[in-house]
């Protein structure tokens, strides 16, 4: 039985995927996808620049 499928008869209750983690499997949570990825790791990078610019100095 597809998602879809059990989603219609009520044997699933998680949400369909709408926009683009409809389409592609990598733009899904901690996906590989360079958008999502940037995202997810935006702290990280605020960090190591912020470690990197102390030890310049």
């Amino acid at each position: 039985m597809s998602l879809n499928k059990a989603i219609e008869h009520h044997k699933e209750h998680r949400k369909p995927y709408h926009g683009a983690k409809a389409v592609n499997k990598s733009c899904r949570n901690h996906g590989s996808c360079p958008y999502c990825q940037k995202n997810r790791t935006y702290s990280t990078r605020k960090t190591l620049e912020r470690f990197d610019l102390k030890n310049d100095l």
